[in-house]
């Protein structure tokens, strides 16, 4: 089951990159809020049905609610502790997922990190400032000892 839901986010995430030349901070947050808003319409739609006809009775009311919670806590990770996604700032991850056929068995190879709003507005403003962020010297040593061992991380925690 869970390795489903990983496998749509990951989809999510891949037909809504335009281009697997780079991704950026800013990208990342954008795609970010993209995806924490991606039931609005669905909500939309149901508090629109609720409108028409007057009625006393929540038609969609467990479907409504599903989302509801799924939002709420999925905002709460992202402004918090961070929610785990494909590791989009790495060339090689990110074509790694542009290649990926939605496979689920797949998954495993993925370097999974947490992003979190914070952390994403904090190497946006060092990529403007011209700073090299921690990111990219964690990520190129990371590289160098996989690359030596064949052995890398499963998942990276980024506060």
């Amino acid at each position: 089951m869970k390795q489903n839901l990983v496998g749509e986010k990951f989809l999510w995430f891949k037909e809504r990159i335009e281009s697997a030349d780079e991704v950026t901070p800013a990208k990342v947050l954008e795609l970010m809020e993209r995806y924490l808003g991606r039931f609005d319409e669905e909500l939309e739609q149901i508090q629109l049905k609720h409108t028409v006809g007057q009625r006393k009775s929540r038609q969609h009311a467990s479907r409504e609610d599903v989302i509801r919670m799924t939002k709420k806590r999925e905002m709460n990770e992202f402004n918090t502790c961070g929610l785990e996604m494909p590791n989009l700032l790495n060339p090689k991850q990110l074509s790694m997922l542009m290649e990926w056929e939605g496979e689920l068995r797949f998954l495993q190879n993925f370097k999974i990190v947490r992003y979190s709003r914070s952390h994403l507005e904090n190497l946006i403003k060092k990529s403007s400032n011209g700073e090299k962020t921690m990111d990219e010297e964690s990520q190129n040593e990371a590289d160098e000892k996989e690359e030596k061992t064949g052995k890398g991380h499963k998942l990276m925690y980024i506060p």
